[in-house]
């Protein structure tokens, strides 16, 4: 058996209802993935196939004299890899190829849609909204049903495709870029590829509205992973987690220019403990890590903008360092918290522990 930060925590079974619902998505919803050599190289190898489908596809969408090309040597490509890595999920249900599989089922959406939706008189030369929506909705399907049913790397993509489908439509946080450019020539007295003129810097991204939205997101995945890290389903949570602590620091990020940065340290700091408190009290090492060094981020971010000199900045962190230390050990007597050898997790306030599982099987993701 690995350690128990390893191993999936879950708390009370949930009801039987709830377990029929969830549990009938696989096995994959209750065990957590173990690190495989072979597993890892074969995920390694899809991607450079998919990195080579995409520049394939790219160069035949320009001409030898540099007119026109095709878009469908990218489109055969790209379907190809998507349904080669469907049909080697069907057959291999574990092990190097299925995880080939998934990998090449999952990064293969987007460049096909790319080649789909691709007009050269268009700017940008493919509809954004549609990859973003379209490979959402198909990650979450596959998901939810058919041969790579239960894997969660389709779910994880989904819980990031979700977030980056909602900023675009908010915001246009992808397609911003192109229309600034667009504007900029209009600016200079020609036409951009609607052609329709117009201030260059007019309806840019609000970094605010990103920083919030992202910030509501991070915190639903995590509740959510939270809910379902109790209820014993822990290969499920661990998708929405990873989301979730790659979209909070963009969030503090998109916030820091109306923040400040004494502001942003210390909403870096609050986001920080606050993962860090779940990953320890749910059994997850590299979630708790990942929360503290946010914080201890945040820390630095306040020290360096009160003390911007080099020396008193150093004294400041030799201080502030220590104060944690200090913390952190007053914290452990306080709520009596075990070492970290011993197979439970933490008890911190009103964050109860959950109790190991039985262990986790040796699946792939």
């Amino acid at each position: 058996m690995q350690p128990f930060e390893e191993q999936p925590v879950g708390g009370p079974p949930p009801t039987q209802p709830a377990i029929r619902r969830i549990e009938a998505i696989g096995v994959r919803v209750r065990l957590r993935a173990q690190p495989r050599l072979a597993i890892a190289l074969a995920a390694a190898g899809c991607a450079l196939i998919v990195l080579g489908v995409v520049i394939l596809g790219g160069d035949n969408l320009v001409g030898d004299d540099g007119g026109s090309g095709s878009q469908l040597p990218g489109i055969v490509l790209s379907a190809a890899v998507v349904a080669g890595g469907i049909a080697l999920l069907a057959k291999q249900k574990e092990g190097p190829l299925a995880s080939a599989g998934a990998l090449a089922a999952a990064l293969g959406v987007p460049p096909l849609l790319f080649f789909l939706t691709f007009d050269e008189l268009s700017f940008p030369p493919y509809s954004t909204e549609i990859i973003l929506v379209v490979s959402t909705a198909a990650w979450l399907g596959l998901w939810l049903v058919g041969p790579a049913r239960g894997r969660p790397f389709f779910l994880g993509a989904a819980a990031i495709g979700l977030w980056a489908t909602l900023l675009e439509l908010v915001e246009g946080v992808f397609t911003s870029p192109f229309l600034f450019v667009s504007g900029i020539g209009a600016s200079f007295g020609g036409d951009d590829f609607d052609g329709a003129g117009g201030d260059p810097f007019l309806d840019t991204p609000d970094p605010a509205t990103i920083g919030v939205l992202s910030l509501l997101f991070g915190l639903g995945y995590l509740l959510l992973a939270r809910s379902w890290d109790r209820s014993g389903w822990p290969g499920a949570a661990t998708p929405l987690t990873f989301a979730a602590l790659v979209i909070l620091p963009l969030g503090v990020f998109a916030l820091s220019s109306d923040l400040q940065a004494v502001g942003t340290g210390v909403l870096a700091i609050v986001v920080g403990l606050a993962v860090a408190a779940h990953g320890a009290t749910v059994g997850r090492r590299a979630t708790t890590w990942a929360g503290a060094a946010g914080a201890a981020a945040g820390a630095l971010v306040i020290v360096f903008d009160l003390l911007d000199e080099p020396t008193p900045a150093g004294l400041g962190l030799i201080v502030v360092g220590a104060a944690v230390v200090a913390g952190a050990e007053a914290l452990r007597r306080a709520v009596d918290e075990p070492d970290e050898l011993t197979p439970v997790a933490s008890t911190i306030g009103p964050l109860s522990p959950v109790s190991p599982t039985a262990p986790s099987a040796p699946i792939e993701f």
